[in-house]
């Protein structure tokens, strides 16, 4: 067999094979029971994630591709402290101006029985 067709989705792919792929290809959909359209559609699958894992085409190495990592200043350690940095630039903001910071409401005292 060295000619595939087959349907994946809406889309319609047809593949030119020699005769070892051909082999290969039946003896996956004999042993696993799989259509052909499913076995093709796995190992598709599997090599779109080996070649993401060896160009390390994940969403951070996108990002600096593009320069939006790394666009920006602030200390090294923001992510892990961000909550800290907030608060304290809250404190300096209150401090500046006098007042209480928007939707600030003291925690109601416990009554006692």
């Amino acid at each position: 067999m060295t000619y595939v067709s087959y349907v994946m989705g809406a889309h319609r792919i047809n593949a030119r094979i020699d005769d070892d792929l051909a082999a290969k290809l039946d003896v996956l959909r004999a042993s696993s029971g799989a259509s052909v359209t499913d076995v093709l559609r796995e190992a598709i699958e599997r090599y779109h994630a080996s070649v993401q894992a060896e160009t390390g085409s994940h969403a951070r190495e996108a990002f600096a591709a593009t320069g939006f990592v790394g666009c920006a200043e602030g200390p090294r350690d923001l992510a892990s402290r961000s909550k800290a940095y907030l608060l304290e630039a809250l404190e300096t903001k209150v401090a500046r101006e006098g007042s209480k910071p928007i939707g600030y409401r003291r925690a109601p005292r416990k009554r006692r029985p």
